[in-house]
């Protein structure tokens, strides 16, 4: 995989954020569907993942020392490689997204301290040493040159760096402070909702959110409350939170929706010129012959529009998220 991989850290100057903002204002803004990581240098974003560990309340009965999670989010940040879109910005940007789902929805107060650190370590994690280049890409490379399936899964690649990268830190005061059973109960946990952000999933995850919307509509029929789920309805809230986080650009304020639409394009026709060079099909969206990032926008928006409006029939608080992808679509629209 890694022979496609750009090897830089995302603090390189192709990755120059549009602005430098200080984090006291990162901090003001942490709550709000407004953030945008892009304003912020990475050493801020650094400062930023720690802040929304405490805000995540996981300094509480983890005996975490704050040593560990600064070394750790350090290390997190230097195995994310200088692709336009999938790199240290968006990590933050998709930690700190799950983070305002979880809270706006109401779930946070819901969460255990083992299902908060689980949802925080899996977006931490969820890209790590991502190539810049989509499952897609291997499926087509192997096609030609292999005469066979592709074994990769980025997914499960990311999940497996994660698990790599949380077992050098056994002793070191990041999990020590769970038992055996906890631990392992935390890095499956973290392995599930990793693999929720594979896309080749998505139809099967909308079917899934329907069905717990019927059920809980059912539910509060009864006078349930309406964000009591069971344990296994309740895990797949946290991988709908997860998976809405990773592709939330589109449901952002158009100044940042924009932006990150700029940076997934270039990825996208870099991977369609690479493509293109080793003799292979170009992906949907690759091509920068046939497309444009407002055509790529309008296209992408209208399939996962149906997603974001089912999770705010499931949580009414989210209603923003499809009013603002409406708005965003339609600017998009109109610059076809």
């Amino acid at each position: 995989m890694h022979e496609y991989c750009v090897r830089e850290v995302a603090t390189s100057d192709s990755n120059s954020v549009e602005q430098t903002l200080d984090f006291t204002h990162a901090k003001s803004m942490i709550e709000s569907i407004k953030f945008n990581t892009l304003n912020y240098s990475p050493e801020i974003l650094e400062r930023v993942c720690e802040e929304m560990f405490f805000r995540f309340q996981l300094d509480l009965g983890l005996n975490i020392r704050r040593s560990s999670i600064t070394v750790f989010i350090s290390d997190v940040r230097r195995k994310m490689f200088d692709n336009p879109y999938h790199n240290w910005f968006h990590v933050v940007d998709v930690t700190q997204t799950v983070f305002y789902f979880a809270r706006k929805s109401g779930m946070l107060n819901c969460m255990t301290t083992k299902e908060r650190l689980a949802l925080f370590l899996a977006a931490v994690c969820h890209d790590l040493e991502h190539p810049g280049v989509s499952n897609q890409f291997f499926v087509s490379h192997a096609a030609k040159h292999s005469n066979g399936k592709s074994t990769v899964c980025l997914e499960q690649h990311h999940s497996s760096k994660a698990c790599q990268l949380l077992s050098n830190f056994v002793g070191s005061g990041l999990l020590d402070g769970l038992a055996q059973g906890d631990r392992q109960e935390v890095m499956q946990g973290v392995h599930r909702l990793i693999l929720a952000t594979d896309m080749s999933r998505h139809t099967d995850y909308c079917k899934r959110l329907e069905a717990l919307i019927q059920a809980r509509s059912a539910a509060e029929c009864t006078g349930q409350n309406p964000l009591s789920f069971s344990p296994e309805d309740k895990q797949l809230v946290f991988e709908l939170l997860l998976k809405g986080a990773d592709v939330s650009n589109v449901v952002k304020p158009y100044i940042t929706a924009r932006a990150w639409a700029e940076r997934v394009t270039r990825e996208f026709f870099r991977q369609g010129d690479l493509e293109a060079a080793l003799g292979l099909a170009v992906s949907p969206g690759c091509d920068r012959r046939a497309t444009d990032c407002a055509r790529v926008q309008v296209g992408f928006s209208g399939f996962i529009a149906p997603f974001f409006r089912a999770l705010a029939r499931l949580f009414p608080r989210l209603a923003t998220l499809p009013a603002n992808l409406d708005r965003n679509r339609a600017r998009w629209a109109a610059a076809e």
